[in-house]
């Protein structure tokens, strides 16, 4: 009997410890008082908010890069296999 009374109170102290370290490790807006739209802020202003992005763009540029590693330089041959590529 005493044996499962230690058992079951190593697992309770161990909870506790488990619980209380992730507790910790709540993120707190990085100095922002925790307010989100504070620091959705700070991201625009570095340039990092993404409130411009054009998937069109992208996939023009990633089409374009991959052009280059193929080392396509005629249009004819790239034009067929562009579709090919835009499917994968």
């Amino acid at each position: 009997m005493k044996l499962n009374r230690m058992i079951t109170l190593c697992a309770m102290a161990a909870a506790l410890v488990l619980s209380v370290g992730s507790a910790f490790a709540q993120d707190n807006g990085n100095g922002a008082n925790g307010n989100a739209n504070d620091n959705a802020g700070q991201r625009r202003q570095r340039g990092g908010g993404g409130g411009n992005f054009d998937p069109a763009q992208f996939q023009q540029r990633m089409m374009d890069n991959i052009r280059d590693q193929l080392n396509f330089t005629n249009d004819t041959d790239w034009n067929a296999v562009q579709p090919l590529v835009q499917k994968v």
